[in-house]
């Protein structure tokens, strides 16, 4: 079984209408799945608790997860990336977990990883796959915060403390990754960028007008 999940239903609205995929009924969360349980699309819920409680359900409910793969949009905060760009998603932590007083890294969690990752064999697929449709796409890494990035100070400030270069800025993906790593299985992030934060630079469209876009192109990846 492989698990897609996503913060918002418009993001992966697409890829449910499209393979007629079917309600799970009495679930916590919006979920949908093929009639033979091959794959199961999620909702999650926006923020890091919504994210990991969702992905914690989902493999408590269910055996034998093949590979978890997160969907959906970021906002960059970095020059080289614009509105449209597809980005795999290497590494990701928290900015605003700050317990480097007792020997930790910015944006570790205690007894955990200095930061999460995605699967390397899972990024390594999609990186042929990619190259096979002649899509462009670029290595990313990733700040997982319940804070909407809208200031270069928090920028600055807080996210360049990780002890890697983010380029993207959402509020879920280092949970998913962290329960990924709880239960064992293979994840990996695949984001559309919806805006530019924290910049000079501005996004062609609003992220409202963006996401049927983004909804779409989503769907043609998966």
């Amino acid at each position: 079984m492989k698990i897609i999940i996503g913060a918002m239903f418009e993001e992966l609205e697409v890829i449910i209408n499209s393979r007629k995929l079917i309600p799970v009924l009495n679930s916590v969360f919006q979920e949908f799945k093929t009639e033979d349980n091959k794959l199961v699309v999620c909702v999650s819920g926006i923020g890091t608790v919504n994210a990991s409680a969702c992905l914690s359900y989902l493999l408590t409910k269910y055996n034998h997860v093949e590979q978890i793969i997160n969907i959906g949009t970021s906002g960059a905060i970095c020059t080289s990336l614009k509105q449209g760009d597809v980005v795999i998603v290497d590494k990701a932590s928290y900015p605003t977990t700050n317990v480097t007083s007792f020997g930790y890294q910015h944006g570790q969690v205690p007894k955990m990883p200095v930061y999460f990752e995605s699967d390397k064999n899972l990024i390594d697929q999609r990186i042929n796959k990619f190259k096979q449709m002649n899509q462009e796409f670029k290595i990313v890494n990733a700040a997982t915060m319940d804070v909407f990035v809208d200031n270069k100070s928090i920028v600055d400030n807080v996210i360049g403390r990780l002890p890697f270069n983010a380029q993207i800025v959402e509020m879920e993906i280092a949970a998913y990754m962290q329960v990924a790593h709880l239960f064992n299985i293979p994840f990996v992030g695949v984001k559309i960028i919806s805006d530019l934060v924290a910049s000079d630079h501005k996004s062609t469209l609003e992220f409202d007008d963006f996401l049927p876009q983004a909804a779409k192109k989503i769907n043609d990846l998966v």
